[in-house]
C-alpha cells in the first residue's frame, strides 16, 4: 500500500477529521450508485453452481471492499473474529479476511436463505437479539440499526469499520469514539489509500474507529 498517511500526531493522539454531516440524506442518495460499482458488484460463485449464470438470488462480493479489508489487515493485523450485523447477502469479508472467523448476522429471511443456499453460515436475527461474544472487528455497512448497538460486542482493543452512508459514522462520532484512520481508493482505483483529515474521498470511504472511548 503506497503513500500511507497516518492520522495521529507524534505523541500518538488521534486526529479526528471533519467528515461533515455523516447522516445527511445526500450520503444515502449517493450510496446506491457507489456501492453498485465498488461494494457489491461481483457475484459470489459457489463451487456447486454454474459460474456462467448471473442470478439476483446469489450472494455478492465487492472488489473494492475486499481491497480495503486487506489494507485494514496490513495496517492493524489480522482480526481473530469479524462481526458483520446487517450483512444482507454481502460476503466480501470471506475474501477480505480469509483467515478470520466471520459472523454474519441479519434478520431478513430472504437474505438468510440465499446465504445458506451458498453454504454460508448466518445467524437469522437482529442485533437486538444477538447473544454472542465480543469480536476484534465489527463492520457497519449501511446498518439498519443505531450504530451504538454494536458496541457491547467489540473487544476492549477492538475496532469498528463503518461507511459514511446513512448514519453509521455519525452515530459513532456522536458516541465519542476515536477515529483511527480512513480508507478509500486511489484515483485510478487500483490501490487503497489512507486519507488525511479533511481530504475528499474519490470513491468508497470506510472509517475505522476505536471500539471504546
Amino acid at each position: 500500500m503506497k503513500d500511507k498517511k497516518r492520522l495521529a500526531d507524534a505523541q500518538g493522539s488521534l486526529i479526528v477529521p471533519d467528515l461533515g454531516d455523516a447522516g445527511d440524506e445526500a450520503y444515502a442518495a449517493e450510496a446506491e450508485e457507489i456501492l453498485a460499482k465498488a461494494a457489491i458488484g461481483e457475484t459470489y460463485e459457489d463451487s456447486n453452481r454454474d459460474s456462467g449464470k448471473q442470478e439476483t438470488s446469489e450472494c455478492f462480493e465487492g472488489k473494492g471492499l475486499i481491497k480495503i479489508f486487506k489494507a485494514y489487515e496490513e495496517r492493524f493485523g489480522r482480526p481473530r473474529s469479524v462481526f458483520y450485523p446487517g450483512c444482507g447477502i454481502d460476503v466480501s469479508p470471506l475474501k477480505g479476511f480469509p483467515n478470520s472467523e466471520i459472523v454474519f448476522l441479519d434478520p431478513d429471511k430472504g437474505s438468510a436463505r440465499i446465504m445458506r443456499a451458498a453454504g454460508i453460515s448466518i445467524l437469522e436475527k437482529g442485533i437486538e437479539d444477538y447473544d454472542g461474544g465480543k469480536h476484534d472487528l465489527a463492520l457497519l455497512l449501511n446498518p439498519y440499526f443505531p450504530a451504538e448497538l454494536v458496541l457491547p460486542y467489540v473487544e476492549k482493543n477492538g475496532k469498528i469499520m463503518a461507511n459514511r452512508y446513512l448514519h453509521a459514522t455519525g452515530d459513532l462520532i456522536e458516541a465519542g469514539l476515536p477515529i483511527l484512520t480512513m480508507f478509500s481508493h486511489s484515483e485510478d482505483n487500483r490501490e487503497v489509500i489512507e486519507l488525511p483529515s479533511g481530504e475528499k474521498p474519490l470513491g468508497d470511504l470506510l472509517v475505522v474507529f476505536g471500539g471504546q472511548k
